[in-house]
């Protein structure tokens, strides 16, 4: 569930690396281990800024989960402020204010 480029459009490249929950442990929340292991990947510039999320199917598909978890998942990161949604385009990865370091919600 990590975001790709969307080519043509003038948006960030594909991210590297898109199966990023392998090895998730089940004792835990997998939307929780997910979300951080997103958060974690835009935070570090592996997912840039514009770099294009996939739909849920998409996602739920790369990442092994359930669409119903893909989809808390990305409310929870556009709840955050990582992604930011687009009528008609999609989602992609917010731009966060200098400092942030993606740990909380931009004010």
């Amino acid at each position: 569930m990590c975001p790709g480029g969307a080519p043509g459009r003038g948006r960030a490249g594909p991210c590297p690396g898109r199966r990023t929950t392998p090895g998730l442990d089940r004792t835990r929340p997998v939307r929780r281990q997910v979300a951080a292991a997103v958060s974690a990947r835009i935070a570090d510039g592996t997912c840039p800024v514009g770099a294009r999320v996939p739909p849920v199917v998409e996602s739920s598909a790369q990442s092994g989960i359930a669409a119903s978890t893909a989809q808390k998942v990305l409310s929870h990161l556009k709840g955050e402020g990582l992604i930011r949604a687009e009528v008609g385009l999609g989602s992609f990865v917010a731009e966060r204010p200098e400092g942030d370091g993606g740990a909380q919600r931009p004010q």
